[in-house]
C-alpha cells in the first residue's frame, strides 16, 4: 500500500503514472529489426523513444487524431544493445548500452557525448533532469 507509516495506516499517495496506447508502424521500414529494451516519453508527450536490441534508439512521433507512430529520427552509434533511455528536458537523450557506454544525443539523433568510463556492460539509467543528474 502507498503511503502506508504502519499496519493501520489506509492512505494511498496518487499514481504518478499515465497508460499510452499506441501503434508502432512507418511505412519506410522504420521499424526495430530486434526486442525493445526501454521506452519514454518526452516531457510533452509529443513523442516516444523506443531503445532496441537492434543497436539504435528511435524517436517516434503520433499523428494527429491517430494512435499510430512514424519514427522521425533514428539514433546510430552504439555496437551492441541499447539498454536503456531517459529524456533529460527537451534538448537532451541518455542512452545506456551493452557496448559500455552512456551516450548524449540533441533529439534529432545528433550524437553529442560519449562516456567511456564503464567497463562492463551498461543496463539502466536514472534521471533528475530538474537538479541536472543522470
Amino acid at each position: 500500500m502507498y503511503g502506508s507509516s504502519g499496519p493501520s495506516s489506509r492512505t494511498q499517495r496518487p499514481k504518478k503514472e499515465r497508460k499510452v496506447t499506441a501503434i508502432f508502424r512507418d511505412a519506410a521500414n522504420g521499424q526495430h529489426s530486434a526486442a525493445l529494451t526501454s521506452l519514454a516519453l518526452d516531457g510533452d508527450g509529443e513523442h516516444v523513444y523506443t531503445a532496441s536490441r537492434d543497436f539504435t534508439l528511435r524517436r517516434w512521433k503520433s499523428a494527429a487524431d491517430s494512435t499510430a507512430l512514424t519514427v522521425v529520427s533514428t539514433f546510430n552509434g552504439h555496437t551492441d544493445w541499447v539498454n536503456d533511455v531517459a529524456v533529460l528536458g527537451r534538448n537532451v537523450v541518455a542512452t545506456a548500452s551493452a557496448d559500455t557506454t552512456i551516450r548524449l544525443w540533441l533529439p534529432d539523433g545528433t550524437p553529442k557525448y560519449t562516456f567511456f568510463e564503464h567497463k562492463d556492460h551498461v543496463t539502466c539509467l536514472a534521471a533528475a533532469p530538474a537538479v541536472g543528474l543522470l
